[in-house]
């Protein structure tokens, strides 16, 4: 069964995102096909993907929309797939349903012009917009979470209702700072980090396992999607981090669809080495391989903008995914599409993969 999976960028500067559509099926033609768009990234990344879709796969219809996680890099293109084509079913998390605090913490910040300055209240208020614009369009909404497939080929893996539920109690906790202003220089984004020089080899880890610190709840309530495609499987996993990626990945087995080294791999949180650490990569994407043996034929995908690095990717994640034979490729103000079975896009050219560096500066 041919697939296509498309990276759309995401972001101007530093400021990175996600955007993904995606169609399977016996045929990639109208009728014989499964569209997907897999978060939404801006309003004109919105506007993008709907041009994409009727250009690329030659319809107006969206089969499944998926919001991994309320952030509004994630969520904010997706009111403008919704307004501009027909869905079958939007598929994203509902906190305020579940919690009063959160519905009340919406409703007073939309009270108040300064109350959106807050990034917790920015992104919730922009997904609630989501959820409303799908009800006022009698679209159905679903939960994403464990176990519920989309199709038969598509299920999600995580997060369970539970952990969920969970994590929906911290949102306020760690998201309580301002929001950043618009265009923040890079420095900025690193908190005036002083970059230093980081020596790394192929036959040891740099990267090191994130700890507690790196814990972003409503980037760990990410839903993470597996698609299974003729034996080759497709990884998408929002901005989890470990411990809902180890979450997944011990679910995927439980229903009999293990992990098995994803051909087509997008890196949580835009590549950040705060989502994952060496354990976890071993799980997911198998053990290193000897440099004189590496021969990849899997893809690691990272949406990043184009001014995201050093944060976004971190070379120390490029390094660890090319260690385990992935060809890592970002978008970087780019289109990328991942296919099987499909033909060549006209005037497509192969995307320009990062390299392993022994030498490169990162912040702390």
């Amino acid at each position: 069964m041919p697939y296509e999976v498309d990276f759309l960028p995401v972001g101007e500067k530093s400021k990175s995102g996600d955007a993904i559509a995606l169609r399977f099926g016996p045929e990639l033609t109208p009728g014989k096909q499964v569209v997907m768009v897999v978060d939404g990234g801006t309003k004109s990344s919105g506007e993008e993907l709907v041009k994409h879709i009727n250009d690329f796969y030659g319809q107006n219809h969206v089969d499944h929309v998926l919001l991994t996680h309320p952030h509004d890099d994630h969520s904010s293109g997706l009111t403008v797939v919704l307004e501009n084509m027909t869905v079958g079913t939007l598929w994203m998390h509902t906190p305020w349903d579940s919690s009063a605090e959160i519905f009340q913490y919406i409703t007073d910040a939309r009270a108040t012009k300064n109350g959106l300055e807050n990034r917790l209240a920015l992104s919730l208020s922009t997904a609630k917009d989501l959820h409303d614009l799908a009800k006022a369009k009698r679209i159905p909404v679903k939960e994403p979470f464990a176990g519920e497939f989309l199709t038969p080929e598509a299920v999600i893996i995580g997060p369970s209702k539970d952990y969920f539920t969970e994590l929906a109690a911290q949102f306020a906790k760690y998201e309580g700072a301002p929001a950043p202003p618009s265009g923040l220089g890079l420095l900025g984004m690193i908190s005036e980090a002083v970059l230093k020089a980081i020596e790394d080899a192929w036959d040891w880890e740099c990267l090191g396992e994130p700890g507690p610190q790196d814990h972003d709840p409503i980037n760990d309530s990410s839903a993470i999607l597996l698609l299974n495609i003729d034996g080759r499987q497709i990884f998408l996993s929002g901005d989890a981090g470990v411990i809902p990626l180890g979450g997944a990945a011990e679910y995927a087995t439980s229903i009999g669809l293990p992990i098995n080294r994803p051909h087509v791999f997008k890196l949580p949180h835009h590549g950040s080495r705060r989502n994952v650490g060496p354990k976890i990569l071993d799980t997911l994407m198998g053990p290193k391989v000897p440099k004189d043996r590496k021969s990849p034929d899997r893809s690691g995908v990272v949406s990043a903008a184009p001014e995201g690095k050093p944060k976004h990717p971190s070379q120390r994640v490029v390094n660890a995914a090319v260690r385990r034979n992935y060809t890592v490729i970002q978008t970087c103000g780019q289109k990328l599409c991942s296919y099987h079975g499909a033909p060549v896009r006209p005037n497509w050219v192969s995307a320009k993969q990062l390299d392993f560096l022994d030498r490169y500066e990162e912040g702390d």
